[in-house]
């Protein structure tokens, strides 16, 4: 099974390890961006990345969906938000 072959709801692979890969395509475990994981890149995730840069404690904000890959929340994150909210990246 490869990344294009998957379908939602399919629980095959369901405990894949971030970043594990299936044959020769590496499946990540969160959506760069979503960090509440709740599947969506949106507003929501956008206010936890201001949280966190302001040094509110916030508990929801998962590393594992860091948008420049050093597993910490900050503006890059923000930014890299308000561009998937506003249609500019995927």
């Amino acid at each position: 099974m490869n990344f294009a072959d998957a379908q939602i709801g399919d629980t095959a692979n369901a405990f894949l390890t971030p970043d594990e890969s299936i044959g020769s395509e590496v499946i990540p475990k969160y959506k760069i961006g979503d960090l509440n994981q709740d599947g969506h890149t949106n507003l929501a995730d956008l206010l936890i990345a201001l949280k966190v840069t302001a040094g509110m404690n916030e508990r929801l904000a998962s590393p594992d969906a860091d948008t420049d890959g050093d597993k910490k929340i900050g503006l890059e994150e923000a930014v890299h938000i308000l561009q998937v909210v506003a249609g500019i990246r995927d």
